[in-house]
């Protein structure tokens, strides 16, 4: 059976990339049937932090991509790692170095400087007692010379010199399990079959690999993904303005339009597909080896088109601040204002300004001290009129018109009835209202006025 994972480090949020990730790694294993796991990648004590690692699992579940089972920690897991590496240690597959970080500063120097690959020089190889004044050790994994060939699904046959490798560190100065080594343990014990990651991982498979053979492993089927850039093209990273799904979910975009803003960065589809829908038409064969350029524009025309799609109720979910109002007055002021509204946050602005009676900012203010034959006459046609529809409407505004700009019609009424000078079609506005609160918004107005004048 199929078993991917998405293995985040929580040292900062997950941006639009790492869930790129994610959901590659979801849609392959549910539409093969198979299971989908999560990792907690956290073995850093100085940068991992319990408030990142929560947040992964609050985006995790607000994008729906839910995973099977508990998430595995690393970090409850040093004690498995070093008898792993102990185990290398006396089957002669690593040994303990001593060597300062001094010593291998300056041996990097010198093999740079003389056109040869930095890589350790095996000093300690067969040391059997550490030298004298020895302040601190390694354990380094012995890296078979040979070449290490492997099958990437998306970039085909790589293959990898190991005398280029060198001999790399599996247990560090601390005593703490290096990212290869507790890589490679995690997936052989949570039975992953395939590793679908970013392009920045390939050099560490050659390296992965031999520790999987070297331990008797079965060895998993890989992918890497090019690497998600933004518009600057620079590699997206965890401190890259306005990419965090935190940063995405706070400015109000649905998770539909971020999945599918995600899926198309490197997946060549169409369309705003629910997560069932991309599950039934994901496939590894339609990923692109070019790297992707994460667009904001895109993202929006996303949740523009995912706002206007999703019922009234539906959309009620994600917006705050709204529980003192009727039901069915929301779910009618939504539907009517849905369509003028690219994101949650434009969404509850637009339904407020017709739910609550308007405050005035100075430009607002200045449009209405200029249109106050405008709100008068207004005013006094409401008043007159039985009942307001989209025809009485019609003939209020030709009233109004009369020696005027349309402009100089409609602008200051918006302003009077909503505070903002964007929204919804006035008409709209109008018969949202009604008679009445129309009424009394454009006699609030003309009172407000009055003070300023």
């Amino acid at each position: 059976m199929v078993r991917t994972r998405f293995a985040p480090s929580p040292t900062g949020y997950l941006h639009i990339g790492n869930i790129r990730t994610a959901l590659f790694n979801f849609l392959f294993a549910r539409g093969q049937g198979g299971s989908f796991l999560l990792r907690i990648e956290n073995t850093d004590p100085l940068r991992a932090r319990p408030e990142y690692e929560e947040a992964i699992l609050e985006d995790l579940k607000f994008l729906g991509l839910l995973w099977d089972g508990n998430p595995l920690r690393q970090s409850e897991r040093a004690h498995i790692y070093r008898g792993h590496a102990e185990r290398l240690l006396r089957e002669g597959d690593a040994y303990i170095c001593y060597c300062s970080k001094e010593r291998l500063k300056e041996l990097r120097k010198t093999q740079l400087a003389s056109g040869r690959p930095p890589v350790y020089d095996r000093r300690c190889l067969n040391l059997k007692e550490p030298p004298p004044d020895t302040k601190s050790s390694v354990i380094r994994f012995r890296m078979p010379p040979q070449e290490i060939t492997f099958t990437d699904r998306l970039y085909g046959r790589l293959t990898f010199s190991g005398k280029d490798i060198g001999d790399f560190i599996i247990i560090d100065s601390s005593g703490r399990a290096t990212y290869n080594l507790a890589c490679v343990v995690d997936d052989a014990e949570m039975d992953i079959t395939h590793i679908i990651r970013g392009e920045d991982h390939l050099s560490n498979t050659p390296r992965q690999i031999a520790l999987i053979k070297a331990l008797g492993f079965k060895v998993p089927e890989y992918i890497h993904l090019p690497l998600v850039t933004g518009t600057d093209r620079k590699p997206l990273g965890k401190r890259t303005e306005g990419a965090s799904i935190k940063e995405l979910r706070d400015t109000g975009y649905l998770p539909v339009a971020i999945l599918n803003c995600a899926g198309r960065l490197g997946w060549h589809t169409e369309g705003l597909l629910s997560l069932e829908e991309m599950i039934k038409r994901f496939s590894v064969d339609n990923l692109s080896r070019s790297s992707s350029v994460f667009d904001t524009g895109m993202l929006k025309r996303l949740n523009k088109t995912a706002i206007e799609k999703t019922s009234a109720e539906g959309l009620l979910k994600y917006l705050t601040g709204l529980e003192g109002y009727r039901k069915d007055r929301l779910m009618a002021v939504i539907d009517a204002v849905k369509t003028n509204a690219t994101t949650l946050t434009e969404l509850r602005e637009l339904v407020l300004s017709v739910l609550e009676r308007p405050t005035y900012d100075d430009r607002a203010k200045k449009l209405l001290k200029d249109a106050r034959e405008v709100l008068k006459g207004c005013l006094e046609r409401i008043e007159e009129i039985k009942g307001l529809d989209e025809n009485v409407f019609n003939t209020i505004i030709e009233g109004l018109k009369r020696g005027r700009q349309r402009r100089d019609v409609f602008m200051p009424l918006r302003v009077a009835l909503t505070g903002t000078t964007r929204g919804i079609e006035l008409s709209r506005i109008f018969l949202l209202l009604g008679k009445e609160e129309t009424a009394e918004r454009l006699k609030k107005a003309l009172e407000e006025v009055k003070r300023w004048v």
